[in-house]
């Protein structure tokens, strides 16, 4: 196993993954709706808001975003 059997590892590697790809996702939906800059300030918005902690988290917000 890749974290040694630890569920924490696991748990927050996945939920770094899980962020990871959702903001990519949201970049291109923001890129094809709005353009690359609007896209660059949405994503900089997301990272910087207080709440952005629980994407970095074990939590299932990074799973549903």
């Amino acid at each position: 196993m890749f974290t040694g059997g630890d569920l924490f590892w696991a748990g927050l590697i996945l939920a770094n993954i899980f962020s990871i790809l959702g903001l990519v996702q949201f970049y291109r939906l923001v890129e094809e709706n709005h353009g690359a800059s609007a896209a660059k300030w949405a994503l900089i918005l997301i990272l910087v808001f207080p709440g952005a902690i629980f994407l970095h988290l074990i939590y299932t917000e990074p799973l549903f975003l």
